[in-house]
């Protein structure tokens, strides 16, 4: 039964009706269809429904949309089922212009400048001249955009407000239905929704990493949406970030304090948790707060479901891209259910997701990308902060998960400039739009 599915298609019901029908006249096949079936109503009935479900596949009303549920055992079960479509075949025909809400890098491109990094000399001999930007001062209680989303008798509706203060965001509950629509009509043709989610636990202060993380989500991605799952940051820079983009959703919900009823110790598995339920619910994008993009990732965006390599021979969850509702999403959860293991730190999030992925009925639902994201084969984590890497060539990496809690030196717009590491480059590839030291 192990990733059975239960379809509805032409090819069955043809074969099924056939014991009943014998084609020649239409007067001659209903009577022959009414001869058949006259001592059994039932069938009479489940024929003409599965004729009429026939019709509207045909007809392109319904499409197959399969929904799973956490795994019992090693068991996992697909079931389809026929969704109706046809309002949303409409909406993206004719309301979606109207009702996605849209923006552009401009004021940012203006801002802090293009990207223009050159990916094929890594000597850094040359320095430019970086201006200064003053965050506080400059987007502290400033006019600012923000996205509203409001749905009715099944169409949805993305405008836009002004306000003056970064903690007015659109907030939803989780799980949202209006949300969940918006996201599968505006949010991209891909597999993968272009959808940005962050966990934040508690209110506190955002940092330069965390500024620098969503940054270079909306340099490089351009999310539709970036979701925020538990509470808001404040701080100039969540001003700055909230002036320059103003699709933000705050799903307020608490933090999970039991998983399949046994108490969860360390505050990270909670995150993980809360990550988990976001992708099943709406796919997409998750970065943790000190894990930065330096490119596209559009190349990434068909795949069911990504993780990346990393050091010790493990996964690294600090980013993730999933389909909605993705199988491995659901057999990683199965884990938290066989096998979770409270007292450690990274087992359920990272050496759990490989003995999945390892296999070999398994091997299909997931891209593993070889050290790309959470941290270059040859980097061990102390050395991106390291002048003995300033030169390190990462133009093949798509993103890095930086670690900022082992780095004890201060880090903001003006540090930045003349950090001769690895580390120092990114941040001014990202904030900059050149990697090359500053003057």
């Amino acid at each position: 039964m192990r990733g059975s599915q239960v379809h509805l298609d032409a090819g069955w019901f043809w074969s099924f009706s056939s014991k009943f029908v014998i084609p020649s006249t239409d007067g001659e096949m209903l009577t022959t269809f009414r001869k058949r079936i006259k001592p059994r109503p039932a069938l009479c009935v489940t024929a003409l429904t599965l004729a009429l479900l026939l019709m509207l596949f045909t007809s392109g009303h319904l499409k197959p949309v399969i929904m799973r549920r956490y795994l019992r055992g090693s068991m996992d079960i697909d079931i389809t089922y026929a969704e109706d479509v046809s309002s949303r075949s409409k909406s993206n025909r004719n309301e979606m212009p109207k009702t996605c809400a849209a923006f552009t890098t401009d004021e940012i491109d203006k801002f802090f400048g293009k990207v223009k990094s050159n990916m094929v000399v890594w000597s850094f001999q040359k320095k430019t001249d970086c201006e200064i930007h003053d965050i506080g001062a400059h987007f502290k209680n400033k006019k600012r955009h923000r996205m509203n989303l409001k749905c009715s008798s099944g169409i949805f509706e993305a405008t836009y407000s002004e306000t003056f203060k970064s903690s007015d965001i659109f907030t939803s509950k989780n799980g949202n239905p209006c949300l969940s629509s918006y996201i599968r009509v505006c949010c991209g043709s891909n597999r993968v929704p272009n959808v940005a989610h962050y966990v934040w636990y508690t209110r506190g202060k955002m940092s330069f990493i965390g500024f620098l993380s969503m940054l270079s989500v909306v340099r490089f991605v351009r999310p539709c949406v970036i979701l925020i799952h538990g509470e808001l940051p404040y701080g100039r820079y969540w001003d700055a970030i909230t002036y320059f983009y103003p699709n933000f959703v705050h799903i307020k919900r608490d933090i999970p304090t039991h998983v399949f009823g046994t108490k969860i110790r360390l505050t990270c598995h909670s995150s993980d948790i809360m990550r988990i339920e976001a992708l099943i619910q709406y796919g997409g994008l998750y970065l943790d707060m000190d894990t930065v993009l330096v490119r596209s990732i559009e190349s990434l965006m068909d795949f069911p479901f990504v993780l990346s390599s990393q050091n010790y021979g493990v996964f690294g969850s600090a980013f993730i891209m999933s389909e909605i509702n993705a199988t491995f999403l659901h057999l990683w959860m199965n884990e938290y259910r066989r096998d979770y293991r409270p007292d450690l730190n990274i087992y359920n999030a990272m050496f759990a997701t490989k003995k999945v992925a390892k296999k070999k009925q398994y091997k299909h639902l997931i891209h593993v990308e070889p050290f790309t994201i959470s941290r270059p084969y040859d980097m061990p984590r102390y050395s991106i902060y390291n002048s003995t890497m300033a030169t390190y060539n990462w133009s093949y990496i798509y993103g890095i998960h930086t670690y900022i809690r082992i780095f004890n030196e201060t880090v903001n717009e003006t540090t930045i400039k003349t950090m001769n590491s690895t580390f120092g480059s990114i941040c001014r590839h990202i904030f900059y739009g050149d990697k090359e030291l500053c003057l």
